[in-house]
């Protein structure tokens, strides 16, 4: 449903609004309008949100911010790295999080282990059998 809604959205004149709105506010600060552009990735959508922007500018649909002309090499550099630097840290958290349930879904799946997975609620501790609200749960 998310790749769904990404591919509306990108290219869409709810998007280009969107864009220009963030140029607006961002006084034309890249990092900015990518952090609040929805869907915007650096590595994916960087050029085509700033070919966007050069095409507003050009038919005087938005002014001409220096943050975003002269955008030194340095800042778009940092940016990039940033950005591949997060991609990177994903993909580890992501097969992380694979190779776990892959360990784990044999153990869940064994009857004499899986109640040692996921503990049970206990409402018999005295301060919960003497609530009234709870008193009546205790005595199943």
């Amino acid at each position: 449903m998310l790749e769904e809604d990404k591919k509306a959205y990108q290219g869409s004149a709810e998007e280009r609004g969107d864009i220009a709105k963030a140029y607006t506010q961002a006084k034309g600060d890249l990092n900015s309008i990518l952090d609040s552009v929805l869907h915007a990735a650096v590595l994916d959508d960087e050029d085509r949100i700033t070919a966007i922007i050069h095409d507003l500018i050009a038919t005087d649909q938005l002014p001409p911010y220096d943050a975003f002309l002269k955008e030194s090499k340095a800042k778009r550099a940092m940016r990039h790295k940033r950005a591949a630097a997060e991609a990177a840290e994903a993909e580890a958290a992501l097969k992380k999080r694979k190779d776990k349930k892959a360990v784990c879904a044999p153990v869940a799946s064994h009857p004499g282990l899986a109640s040692y997975l996921v503990p049970k609620p206990s409402l018999s501790h005295p301060s919960l059998v003497s609530h009234p609200g709870l008193a009546s749960r205790t005595q199943a």
